[in-house]
């Protein structure tokens, strides 16, 4: 199998102090040949995505999409392809967040298997239903042009975007899982106020329509998941 790949990160952060740096940083990590475009997501990073998608992605063996707060581990590359090789279902990987666990309870541990090795690959798969939530998402390239395009919807920032991928993905029978082996770091932007009340509208606005694109993608959410919903719900009104 041919490891090569095309690594894109969509931001709008590209004036923030410590940018720049941090993409040397991503950059650095490439042990083996990539292909690498930071992407201009003032239009949305849904947009930015689909037209990486369209224009960008050609032979290359592993499409890898790049949060910009997010440096992988040392030897991320060798892991992912090495994996692909494992473990011939694996249609996408992300690396494990290691023990801190406020970072385990965002990427929803819960719905994470317990650690299995197979061949050279220490991995841990994912209940269906579940996503890959840890700011990089590595596909074989098949999964990724089967996939296809992410709905474009009236907000920019899609808070169930990961969430519709991964479930397009399983829906398309193959898997998902994180791999151990190379923790990435998770980097702190000083953002402005109007940013991060944009965000949290942007957010608030997505999750409107949210349940209606995730049940798009194949996979509408598990009992379990709408079970603790209406719970959660209960409590806030009780509150």
């Amino acid at each position: 199998m041919s490891a090569q790949f095309l690594v894109v990160i969509p931001t709008i952060r590209q004036n923030r102090p410590g940018f720049d740096e941090v993409m040397r940083r991503v950059e650095a990590s490439f042990s083996l040949p990539t292909e690498f475009h930071i992407l201009d997501g003032a239009e949305g990073k849904p947009v930015a995505l689909n037209r990486a998608l369209a224009e960008l992605l050609k032979d290359q063996a592993i499409y890898v999409t790049m949060d910009d707060d997010y440096v992988p581990g040392v030897g991320w590359q060798d892991l992912v392809a090495q994996a692909f090789v494992d473990l011939p279902k694996l249609g996408v990987a992300s690396l494990w967040v290691g023990d801190d666990t406020e970072l385990q309870q965002i990427v929803g541990s819960h719905r994470v298997l317990p650690p299995r090795v197979t061949g050279k690959t220490s991995y841990r798969p994912l209940e269906r239903g579940h996503h890959l939530a840890g700011a990089m998402h590595a596909y074989r390239n098949e999964v990724a042009k089967a996939v296809g395009p992410q709905p474009i919807t009236g907000e920019k920032y899609q808070v169930w975007e990961d969430a519709w991928r991964g479930r397009r993905v399983q829906s398309l029978g193959w898997e998902l899982a994180f791999l151990d082996g190379a923790e990435p770091e998770f980097i702190w932007y000083e953002d402005p106020a109007e940013y991060v009340q944009w965000r949290t509208d942007q957010v608030a606005k997505s999750r409107q329509n949210q349940d209606r694109w995730l049940k798009d993608s194949g996979i509408p959410d598990p009992w379990t998941l709408k079970l603790r919903r209406f719970i959660a719900r209960i409590r806030g009104r009780a509150g």
